[in-house]
């Protein structure tokens, strides 16, 4: 009996390690998410102040890793969109929002299907914690 508990123990404890590991890499992934649609969201919001400069006027251009250089508006109606693959779309600025919607729309779904994942498998794993308590303390209340 005892030794069916220790295998048993075991074999919860295993599955209670994957589960976690697993419900980690969802939390991280939720948490990049996240972020992109925030940065997706600051995008919007540069693209309508964008419509507001005048052409000609001089801007910082942010080329990444904390490198900006100055750039002057030459056309202020329209941005390039990567469409993928590094294939980049000529639109007006409404267009371009309606493009940043869709994909924060995209994301959002996916984000909606994550916390309900996350919240499955912290359900699973915390019936296997209670399980490893129930065994641990008949285990050793045997001893």
């Amino acid at each position: 009996m005892a030794q069916d508990q220790e295998e048993e123990l075991r074999k919860i404890y295993s599955e209670a390690q994957v589960l976690q590991s697993y419900l980690e890499e969802l939390k991280t992934r939720y948490q990049l998410l996240l972020a992109t649609v925030s940065d997706m969201e600051a995008v919007k919001l540069a693209i309508t102040e964008l419509s507001r400069v005048e052409r000609g006027h001089e801007v910082l251009v942010d080329l990444g890793g904390g490198v900006l250089t100055k750039a002057a508006i030459v056309d202020n109606s329209k941005v390039f969109v990567n469409v993928g693959s590094g294939v980049l779309v000529d639109k007006s600025l409404e267009d371009a929002i309606k493009t940043i919607d869709q994909r924060i729309a995209g994301l959002n779904k996916t984000i909606d299907s994550l916390q309900e994942n996350i919240r499955r498998l912290e359900g699973e794993v915390g019936v296997r914690r209670t399980r490893i308590s129930e065994l641990t303390r008949s285990m050793a209340s045997k001893a």
